[in-house]
């Protein structure tokens, strides 16, 4: 679902890509003498970008939070940001805000509301739909802590109550290796060139999808992913990157900069490596 809020009723500031907040941005918010009430309604097709203005006409920017492929084994492309971005862009004062997000899974073991999206190198595309194609001015990473969906990125909080079914896929699996990849997007996001690195980024789920449940449902679109591991290499200078996991193996010339590659699972399921149920991260 699309998002958007009044500026003027924003609870935290919001930077553009300098990180502070611009001076004809907060006139717009300082000189409203009134709070108009937060709307919130789905806006994801590029067709409706322009009933968005027409219908909400007290809107001055827009946040579209839809980050991941609709219910498709395929990438996800621009044609929403830019569709919506154009239209505040044509008589509107404030900023279009943009989605990142590293992945999209939730199995709660109900009957419709199970799902995975196709999110097997989308923290690496998304990225740079960001930073090479939209260029929005603020940049919001869906999410920190929204454990249920999978796309946290901070550190598991051991006093959130995740229910009965969600620390099957949370406990145990820590993303803070994604806020590696994300320091390096955001840098460069932020100074507009790639920032020198040397690192590779890793992460794999622990189960081959068509692994049967024994405690819920298998969630819509479970066919979709790539039994694989992935990496991605930040990488100072060019270098070939091995990837190993029991017999299967991978390579590929990394260039200077970002690269990303993966390796399939095994065919033996005792060498696919384990540290629990759901995705791990290194």
């Amino acid at each position: 679902m699309a998002t958007f809020s009044c500026l003027h009723t924003l609870e935290k500031p919001m930077a553009n890509r300098s990180g502070q907040i611009s001076s004809r941005l907060w006139r717009t918010m300082a000189s409203r003498s009134a709070l108009l009430p937060r709307s919130h309604t789905s806006y994801r097709a590029p067709d409706d970008a322009d009933s968005l203005m027409s219908n909400f006409t007290s809107i001055d920017g827009f946040f579209n939070w839809w980050s991941w492929p609709a219910d498709v084994d395929a990438n996800l492309t621009t044609a929403t940001d830019l569709a919506y971005q154009a239209v505040v862009k044509s008589d509107r004062t404030g900023p279009y805000i943009m989605a990142v997000s590293p992945w999209q899974f939730k199995n709660l073991n109900t009957t419709d509301n199970d799902w995975v999206e196709y999110s097997d190198t989308l923290w690496h595309y998304r990225w740079l739909q960001a930073i090479q194609d939209v260029q929005p001015d603020i940049v919001e990473i869906v999410t920190w802590n929204d454990y249920a969906e999978s796309h946290y990125i901070g550190d598991i909080n051991s006093k959130v109550n995740l229910g009965t079914y969600a620390p099957n896929y949370v406990n145990g699996f820590t993303h803070d290796a994604w806020r590696n990849v994300a320091q390096f997007f955001i840098s460069w996001y932020k100074n507009g060139s790639e920032p020198t690195d040397d690192q590779v980024v890793f992460w794999y789920r622990v189960w081959p999808k068509d692994t049967v449940c024994c405690c819920s449902l298998e969630p819509r679109n479970y066919e979709f992913p790539e039994d694989a591991i992935f990496a991605i290499a930040l990488l100072s200078e060019p270098a070939t990157i091995q990837m190993n996991i029991g017999s299967s193996a991978s390579s590929w010339d990394a260039p200077a900069g970002h690269s990303i590659g993966s390796v399939p699972f095994p065919t033996e399921d005792a060498q696919i490596p384990r540290c629990g149920r759901g995705l791990c991260e290194h």
